[in-house]
């Protein structure tokens, strides 16, 4: 075994590797008298779509949204319970008294010839009118799901963490409800790009992109890159799409599954990490990552991203590796098969349901430790950041 080793008391480290879009607020009118009656939930998922002030919705648009949002409460739960996770509530949406998921039509004028750059304004529309509409106070806190069908709006996005979030798609083309029993990136949904809309909601609850790993042979995960590109770089036409356990342990202690969520989960203070070790086998078939996490908030799990240098597609197809702390404080991670060169991006999961590995921001912000490699497998040199 080679080891890179660094003991000392309390090693603080902190980089920021990826990129957030900033999810703003929106706008107006809504299909269902039973919105007026529903309570409104702290920290719920709200699905919006937003159309010119003069146009009708689309046929049966109501049942159409209402199955997608159900197909992705499925999704996710049943990918966190594949990994023997998953908090006490399964339904996230707010629903109406009879059940049924809330549905808010929204109508406005946005200058949409820019095509994306539309988007900001779409969601200020579209919440705000929407917020008015289901008598929200100013504090309630929402993962938006924004649905436009507005000629010449482009794009998506989608960007949140455990205290509220936005994402925004092109309403699913077709006619009548998602069918639940076909796979994320099925031919049939194609034009509707029901893997993509639920890729922007995974953003809105504060999930990075996570790709898929082939030791798993799942198929692409959801975080990971669109089904064209998954297709053209495998060179498979599997429409199979996975919940990541990265993924996974990111939403476990999410507010927005718990029964009773809590507003807005504090940071802690700060985040320290001592006794880092990293070691790789000597035929390089894989890393063991080590370490103590100390923070002053409980952690609950540490993950690892292999993200390939230089970068395959991004982070579209970094790979994920978790580890529950154990009882004693620490935790070891087992990278395998890791990339030629790369980064190994560590960060930590919170018990409150907050993600950092500084206690500044979450992790889709950055928040993780980096700690380069290169070399040939089994003599690889692993970089730890100076310290300041």
């Amino acid at each position: 075994m080679k080891t890179v080793l660094i003991r000392r008391d309390m090693i603080r480290l902190g980089l920021l590797t990826c990129i957030a879009i900033v999810a703003v607020a929106a706008a107006a009118y809504t299909q269902d008298k039973s919105i007026a009656e529903a309570k409104p939930e702290r920290l719920a998922a709200r699905v919006v779509l937003f159309i010119p002030e003069d146009a009708e919705p689309p046929e049966d648009y109501v049942l159409r949204i209402q199955s997608l949002a159900l197909k992705a409460e499925d999704f996710l739960a049943s990918g966190m319970k594949k990994w023997n996770l998953g908090g006490e509530r399964r339904e996230i949406f707010a629903r109406s008294k009879e059940g049924k998921i809330l549905v808010t039509l929204t109508k406005g004028t946005v200058d949409s010839s820019g095509g994306r750059a539309a988007l900001p304004s779409v969601r200020r529309t579209a919440i705000d009118a929407a917020s008015t509409k289901l008598q929200l106070n100013e504090d309630t806190e929402s993962v938006w799901w924004i649905f436009y069908d507005y000629p010449g709006v482009q794009g998506f996005q989608g960007a949140g963490s455990t205290s509220g979030g936005v994402a925004i798609n092109k309403y699913p083309a077709g006619k009548g409800k998602i069918n639940p029993s076909l796979e994320l990136s099925a031919p049939e949904f194609a034009d509707a790009s029901i893997k993509g809309a639920i890729h922007e909601l995974g953003h809105a609850l504060g999930l990075p992109h996570i790709g898929p790993r082939p030791d798993r042979n799942l198929g692409n995960s959801l975080m990971g890159p669109v089904t064209r590109a998954y297709a053209r770089t495998t060179n498979s036409d599997d429409p199979r799409v996975y919940l990541s356990e990265a993924s996974a342990a990111l939403l476990n202690r999410h507010p927005i599954f718990q029964k009773n969520p809590q507003p807005s989960p504090e940071m802690p203070d700060e985040v320290e990490i001592s006794d880092l070790k990293v070691e790789e086998s000597e035929d390089g078939s894989s890393i063991v990552d080590d370490g103590r996490p100390n923070a002053t908030l409980p952690a609950d799990t540490a993950i690892v991203f292999d993200v390939k240098r230089p970068p395959l597609g991004k982070d579209y197809w970094s790979r994920g590796y978790t580890s529950a702390i154990k009882k004693d404080g620490t935790f070891r991670i087992v990278v395998q098969s890791p990339f030629g060169a790369g980064n190994l991006s560590l960060t930590f999961c919170f018990e409150n349901g907050c993600n950092t590995a500084d206690g500044k921001r979450a992790v889709l912000r950055g928040s993780v430790i980096e700690i380069p490699y290169s070399g040939e497998a089994g003599d690889r040199v692993f970089t730890i950041p100076k310290q300041p």
